[in-house]
């Protein structure tokens, strides 16, 4: 009974010792992988990933903005819209940090099975005081990876992480395209009310006009009333265009994170767009977009998920190992082992073979989506060259013609050969011309600022206020007429 006695001792050494040195190990795989950690996000740092649980608070998304900080005086470009977006908007925030989902799990697929620590006992009697006449081992299993499973599932979560990354991209490029809309949309606004402002003092020094006429009994109430109605609807063209203006405003506001004084934004509207060629453009969507980089690396993810799966058919060796006691005997014993699962059931046909399909969609989503895209551009495409094409007619021709029936009529009516209504059809027409094309010059703008949004980037942007701009001392969009109103009472 001493040996027994002696023995119980020494297997529970044993299994503290076998015990304390898988913990160990536990604990250096830990370290190992904790430094992995700490690697990962420091690299994504370098891609302008925060640290995990690093969610700005409002105040600080302030402090941020001021930081970047759009000037505090004089103009604001494009360039600081995009560079305030850049730092603050949460839809590139939530992009960059999906570059991080995707690099955990490109670590966790790099790490190795966990092994598992046994205590058991058999063939125990029953019976008091008979605890030591049983076999009692302290064993651990460690299952061990062959093949090139483990290499597969590091590609297929790499080719994930390169996913994400095509991701900030893409989200780039969109957001910044709703910027440049929204600035295009804005320079408009400014410009046509710009119009409207010069049309309305022009409106109401002809009411005045009219209304001198009337109380001299020179001119009947009709005359009157057609230019308070012009003077009417100038005011509530403008008023509509300010609704417009702060609801654009704000618009721009949250997608840059901070307010924006839209009365400071540098821009202005081309007066000679040119022709863009539209294979030129085929051919930089079909090359640059990274909306089509997401999909062929999405292809790339599907052949190595595939992958992946067949390499989980090479099944892993269960390595087993263990050191104890024998009560009948009072001997220590050990014992190996191995195992392996058989395929007789499961051998992943069905994940091949979803697999496979899961590859066959990803190249056909990608077919699907340069189609879509080259679609989308052929239509706005269309938008501007129609506009540039009326622009065209409207600034060549008939604004010329507006402006030189408006100055006969305006010389006829100083000479007493025509009417003041004749002056005030003729100013309407001349008006309804400057107006056209001033709308026509926003609308080659927004289509413009959508074809950018397909073809260029942050990097390559050809904005609406570069090149010819309506001036107003040169384009007879922008110089008001004189109705000779001031000539004669």
């Amino acid at each position: 009974m001493s040996k027994s006695v002696w023995y119980l001792p020494f297997a529970g050494a044993v299994a503290a010792l076998a015990v304390s040195a898988a913990l160990c190990s536990c604990a250096a795989i830990q370290l190992d992988a904790s430094e992995s950690e700490w690697q990962t996000v420091a690299d994504l740092a370098h891609l302008g990933v925060p640290a995990p649980d690093q969610v700005a608070s409002r105040d600080s998304a302030l402090a941020a903005a001021a930081e970047v900080g759009l000037p505090a005086e004089g103009p604001i470009q494009l360039a600081d819209l995009w560079s305030s977006a850049r730092r603050l908007n949460p839809r590139l925030a939530a992009a960059r940090s999906g570059v991080g989902v995707a690099a955990g799990h490109a670590l966790q697929s790099s790490l190795y099975p966990n092994p598992t620590i046994e205590l058991s006992s058999e063939e125990v009697p029953f019976g008091p005081g008979v605890l030591n006449e049983g076999s009692t081992m302290v064993g651990v299993t460690q299952p061990i990876v062959i093949g090139n499973r483990l290499d597969a599932a590091r590609n297929a979560a790499r080719a994930d992480q390169a996913v994400s990354e095509a991701q900030i991209e893409l989200v780039e490029r969109e957001l910044f395209g709703e910027i440049n809309v929204l600035h295009s949309r804005l320079i408009t606004i400014r410009e046509t009310d710009r119009l409207n402002a010069e049309l309305s003092a022009l409106a109401e020094q002809t009411l005045a006009s009219a209304q001198a006429r009337f109380d001299a009994r020179a001119a009947p109430q009709t005359e009157v009333t057609k230019a308070e109605i012009e003077v009417y609807q100038i005011r509530l063209q403008r008023s509509r265009l300010a609704r417009e203006q702060e609801a654009a405003g704000k618009q721009l506001a949250l997608l840059v994170g901070v307010a924006v004084d839209v009365s400071r934004l540098e821009g202005s509207l081309l007066a000679t767009p040119q022709a863009l060629d539209l294979a030129r453009l085929d051919a930089r969507l079909r090359d640059e977009h990274p909306a089509l980089q997401v999909a062929d690396r999405e292809i790339e993810v599907a052949q190595a998920r595939l992958e992946a799966i067949k390499a989980e058919r090479t099944l892993d060796l269960d390595l087993h190992a263990g050191v104890g006691y024998r009560g009948e005997s009072n001997e220590a014993v050990y014992e190996l082992g191995v195992g392996v699962t058989l395929p007789l059931w499961d051998d992943r046909r069905g994940d091949i073979l979803a697999g496979r399909y899961a590859l066959m969609q990803a190249r056909q989503r990608r077919q699907a989506l340069e189609i879509d895209l080259l679609s989308a551009l052929a239509s706005v495409h269309g938008e501007y060259e129609a506009s540039r094409a009326q622009l065209d007619s409207v600034r060549d021709q008939i604004l010329p013609a507006a402006a030189h029936a408006f100055e006969q009529t305006t010389e006829a009516y100083r000479g007493g050969h025509a009417s003041f209504l004749d002056v005030l059809d003729a100013q309407r027409t001349l008006t309804e011309a400057r107006t056209t094309a001033l709308e026509l010059s926003g609308e080659v703008a927004a289509a413009r600022a959508r074809i950018t949004q397909l073809i260029d980037g942050p990097e390559t942007v050809f904005a609406p206020g570069n090149g010819a701009s309506l001036q107003k001392e040169s384009n007879p969009i922008i110089n008001k007429p004189r109705t000779g109103a001031e000539d004669r009472p």
